[in-house]
């Protein structure tokens, strides 16, 4: 763990919280202040961030999903058009 929550005052900790994308890391950060001081606002930022990773990740790839699903959409209309050009 890079972040040891216990060395920092509850702003320190959560700049240093914001900046950290690894959900990994930040479950650990987590843990660690359960385990310690057990400061709300803490806990409260740890688990915010968290939140928010997950929750680009998890709309990061639907909105992945529906570029495709245009490009998808893009070919096959191409392809009909190709095939009408040809067989005509």
């Amino acid at each position: 763990m890079s972040i040891d929550p216990s060395k920092l005052t509850v702003d320190k900790l959560l700049k240093e919280v914001s900046k950290t994308n690894d959900l990994d890391s930040l479950k650990e950060i987590l843990a660690a202040e359960k385990k310690g001081k057990k400061r709300k606002s803490a806990l409260s930022g740890i688990q915010q961030q968290i939140d928010s990773i997950e929750a680009s990740s998890s709309s990061g790839t639907s909105s992945t999903w529906y570029q495709s699903r245009y490009l998808y959409y893009l070919v096959a209309l191409l392809l009909v058009v190709w095939a009408i050009s040809y067989f005509m």
